[in-house]
């Protein structure tokens, strides 16, 4: 779909722009993840004093987006210091991929196609950060490792089976009791690869099932935790919350209802990533995930405009230091999902229109980059062009008549900075078997 934008700009002044732009810019190669940005004081300044770094994509499957997140990820874990990496999978899905950064046991590979994460997760890119981030951990100490952590809450299956999990171990006879209600759940899938029978009897499951729980936790805590760790007790307890949170979703997903679905979604997601601060483990945390969750403000475009995105959320958070980092991709090509088989097509993406924002980066000397907006000085021609609000590409997960749609915004209230890339290409998938 495109922009309706009436701003035109001739040559010449989109050369001016861009000159204004080159000097706000970072240039960043990414066909070479295995090197660290040599730019401590350029990233340091974008960043600030960040508790949480969201960095978002255009697609799920652009290879460009995965290799410039990957140098980014390097400079703020190896000069900045962070550890902790948030994806957008599910809560319960991240266990054997940090066995495998931990311990060796296992493979990025196998890691990767765990249920709860998404099928877009699986590619060549992916496995080349798990296994840098294998490699920094083998000669530091745990508490000093890189560590993954699913913020997603939309996939009951995961949830479910792990606290079918924790109960065999801390209380089997309320396992039993539930099993019938659990079993209703894990016969059904939620998102691009199936959808519930009846998703309010969906929903009122997942309510009977957290309130059972709720009761047992809390009446039993001491004997839970004792049966297991503090660690693993609050975890599941978390993972209730999730299956409380499901019973609204689902049915708002499934019915007349999917802007509530995804304000559910995403307030979810900004409550997992404050409850991962708030117990203690890290007091930084980099969130990879789409543009519009990582963002501030609120959703883009008609089927969930308006939701308050998970980067607002945060942001608004008093016991949060919230910083978005945006992507913006020019032409080239991406991996969308194609229904109803649920296989990999790749799409073509349309040269951008003259004077948006993936234009003026591909008239910057450096392919790739990063534009960090507070640099632009205040009388920069690049600050009309901008609060003009130029569209930027954004690329849907699922292949339809129109994958590529064209948000419309000033950029700089959307992220405090952009990754950029002017020719993408698809991320390549993982071939070999797991």
């Amino acid at each position: 779909m495109m922009s309706d934008s009436s701003v035109e700009w001739d040559e010449e002044e989109l050369a001016g722009i861009a000159q204004a732009v080159s000097k706000a810019t970072l240039a960043i190669k990414a066909d070479t993840p295995g090197e660290s940005i040599t730019a401590r004081g350029t990233v340091s300044d974008t960043i600030g004093d960040a508790t949480v770094v969201g960095l978002g994509e255009t697609g799920h499957g652009i290879r460009e987006c995965f290799q410039l997140r990957h140098q980014l990820l390097r400079v703020l874990v190896e000069e900045l210091g962070y550890r902790d990496i948030g994806l957008e999978v599910d809560f319960s899905a991240t266990a054997q991929l940090n066995q495998y950064l931990s311990t060796g046991q296992g493979s990025a590979e196998a890691a990767l196609a765990v249920e709860g994460f998404y099928d877009f997760w699986e590619c060549q890119s992916m496995v080349t950060l798990v296994e840098w981030a294998r490699s920094f951990n083998e000669a530091r100490d745990t508490a000093d490792q890189i560590r993954f952590h699913g913020i997603d809450v939309q996939n009951g299956r995961p949830t479910l089976m792990a606290l079918d999990s924790y109960l065999e171990t801390v209380d089997p006879t309320v396992r039993d009791q539930l099993a019938e209600l659990f079993q209703s759940v894990l016969d059904q899938r939620v998102g691009v690869k199936g959808q519930p029978d009846d998703p309010d009897e969906y929903g009122d499951t997942c309510r009977e099932i957290a309130a059972v729980l709720d009761e047992q936790f809390t009446d039993k805590r001491a004997t839970y935790i004792e049966r297991s760790s503090r660690r693993a007790y609050e975890r599941a307890r978390r993972q209730v919350e999730h299956v409380d949170r499901l019973a609204d979703l689902v049915p708002n997903r499934y019915g007349d209802d999917q802007q509530t679905a995804m304000q559910l979604r995403e307030s979810g997601m900004a409550d997992t990533v404050s409850w991962l601060l708030e117990r203690g483990s890290t007091d930084q945390l980099v969130v990879l995930a789409h543009n519009s969750h990582v963002k501030y403000g609120d959703w883009p475009g008609d089927q969930f405009g308006g939701q308050t995105a998970m980067g607002e959320l945060l942001d608004q958070s008093d016991e949060i230091e919230y910083r978005a980092v945006g992507y913006s991709v020019g032409t080239g090509e991406a991996r969308v999902i194609s229904p109803p088989d649920i296989t990999w097509e790749t799409i073509q993406i349309p040269d951008p229109p003259t004077g948006s924002l993936p234009d003026v980066h591909s008239r910057l000397d450096a392919p790739t980059g990063l534009i960090d907006f507070d640099r632009l000085p205040d009388t920069s021609p690049a600050r009309e062009w901008l609060a003009a609000q130029p569209v930027r590409q954004e690329i849907a997960s699922m292949a339809h008549e129109d994958p590529t749609t064209y948000v419309e915004s000033d950029p700089r209230t959307d992220f405090d900075a952009i990754l950029y890339v002017d020719e993408a290409t698809p991320s390549q998938a993982i071939e070999d078997d797991v």
